[in-house]
């Protein structure tokens, strides 16, 4: 299904060292060892990864990566759930909006830190501000949060989160927010020591060992709160490696158990034979986007816009840029989404792109569009592509490369006709807003944004409404109008994979942002 053809066969080559991921950090031995005070045997695991290392475990500090070691230390105020893609809270007996402004969180009774402390409603709405005074990456989902008016009632578990304005994605910006300990963190503030190697938290997991920029150990706490998941490994050693073949080698050298976010050719190699272990692929729950600048006087006329999404073989660009790591896009959301309906992937039929053309009165190498794509192998990869598909229906494309800075810099700035959007972490929330927020008339980068009435009605409709149906339809009509207006165009949906061993029967996980269900085998 997925054949390599015409112009992607010539771009294969150009992704040659761009698809290993980086991080930092060295290796360790995982082993199965018996605790120092009892007869019983301590199941431990050890995960390899290459994404980002950690230079501190506060967990709204505004350069903290939000993965999947912040869920062993920290219970989120709301997850979507490993199995079924659900929303749930473990923390919150109830949630419910009192009115279109005031939404009511009721803390369960009993849940207790690291540190042997009770939580309480103080704990919530202080975690919600600290996101905001800290600017993390997430500080813009609570701006409409006002903290002067929210309160926990008198029981100290009832907490009343007041809004300025109603606001839809209030419970899914909410799965970004961990539960934190008040006088903790105003005891120990970001940049104490103690977050290096002794952070507290409500979590199943505390840090046992710690090696910065090699490694860190996690121990199962004997007295977590939550009992309705029996967690069944002592130990997650969790190993960072400063790239991903040296994470494979030891994965296959049996170092480590598990081995995370593997790359598209090491996804190859497995599926190649050969190598021992179970191979398992997640969502990232993104869907990437060909953009076009409303500026640009060709780009405003719908017929060069459809040209452009059939002259273009998305699934050949995917399978190069992706390798096994993809599915066609059906929608500009995967199916996970609420807002989610299936549509038809755009075919690739560049003689019906020339007629479109020249039906249109446009005349060959007439068109020329500029495309600034950032210099990280992916990007430019996907824009090479591009620009020889356009150049077959007779568009010249004006690829410039840069450094990320710089080609940020001319993103905001709209410095571009042409644009790739993508967004794999910021949609762990599934929330339709990562996307519309980038293309809306109020986005950041003015080469995305899109100014059409029509458009930002229904995203305003549904910011506005805390319906959870209304607004996926809202998204979905907005979701529609992209598609009949072709303005961003979805090219394939990312999935991620990772790796075990046979010490584990199984992990179970929707999200390669989490360390997932583990079942050890007998």
């Amino acid at each position: 299904m997925k054949m390599k053809r015409g112009i992607a066969l010539m771009l294969s080559l150009a992704l040659a060292a761009s698809l290993m991921l980086t991080g930092c950090g060295s290796s360790s031995s995982s082993s199965s060892s018996s605790s120092s005070s009892s007869e019983e045997e301590t199941v431990s695991v050890t995960y390899g990864t290459s994404s980002a290392n950690y230079s501190s475990f506060f967990f709204a500090s505004s350069n903290t990566p939000m993965d999947y070691i912040n869920t062993m230390l920290y219970d989120m105020f709301f997850e979507i759930d490993d199995v079924t893609a659900e929303m749930t809270s473990r923390i919150f007996s109830e949630y419910e909006w009192l009115s279109d402004t005031e939404l009511k969180l009721v803390l369960k009774d009993g849940i207790t830190f690291s540190n042997g402390t009770v939580a309480d409603g103080e704990d919530v709405l202080y975690s919600l501000q600290i996101m905001v005074d800290n600017g993390t990456a997430v500080a813009s989902y609570f701006v409409k949060v006002d903290f002067d008016s929210s309160y926990v009632e008198d029981d100290g578990l009832t907490v009343h989160v007041i809004y300025s304005e109603p606001y839809g994605g209030a419970i899914t910006s909410m799965t970004n927010v961990g539960l934190m300990s008040k006088d903790f963190c105003e005891e120990h503030p970001d940049g104490d020591e103690v977050w290096w190697t002794e952070p507290v938290g409500s979590g199943p997991y505390t840090i046992s060992e710690a090696e910065t920029d090699s490694y860190y150990v996690f121990s199962l706490r004997d007295d977590y709160w939550y009992d309705e998941i029996e967690y069944t490994v002592d130990e997650i050693k969790v190993v960072f490696y400063s790239d991903s073949t040296t994470m494979w080698v030891d994965y296959q050298n049996g170092v480590i158990d598990v081995a995370m976010n593997l790359s598209a050719t090491q996804v190859s190699e497995f599926n190649e034979g050969g190598i021992d272990g179970t191979l398992t692929y997640v969502s990232t729950y993104d869907v990437p986007v060909l953009t076009m600048n409303e500026s640009n006087e060709y780009l405003q006329d719908i017929e060069v816009r459809k040209a452009i999404s059939y002259a273009i073989d998305f699934e050949a660009v995917a399978e190069i840029v992706y390798g096994d790591l993809w599915e066609p896009a059906t929608s500009h959301f995967t199916p996970e989404f609420a807002c989610y309906e299936e549509h038809e992937s755009f075919t690739y039929d560049p003689d019906y792109a020339l007629e479109i053309l020249e039906a249109a009165g446009y005349s060959a190498d007439e068109i020329t569009l500029t495309y600034v794509a950032i210099s990280n192998g992916t990007e430019e990869v996907v824009a090479e592509a591009v620009q020889s598909y356009l150049q077959a229906i007779g568009i010249t494309v004006d690829l410039q490369t840069y450094d990320q800075a710089t080609g940020m810099a001319k993103l905001l700035a709209g410095e571009t006709d042409l644009g790739l959007f993508t967004s794999p972490s910021g949609n762990e929330a599934l929330n339709p807003e990562n996307l519309f927020s980038a293309i809306r008339s109020t986005g950041a980068f003015v080469a995305y944004t899109i100014t059409d009435e029509t458009f930002n009605g229904y995203l305003e409709a549904a910011d506005s409404t805390v319906d959870e149906d209304e607004r996926a339809g809202y998204y979905a009509q907005a979701d529609q109008w992209l598609y009949d207006n072709y303005m961003a165009l979805p090219y394939c949906q990312t999935t991620a994979a990772f790796v075990y061993n046979d010490r584990i029967e199984s992990i179970e996980l929707c999200s390669i942002m989490k360390i997932g269900r583990i079942t050890m085998a007998e």
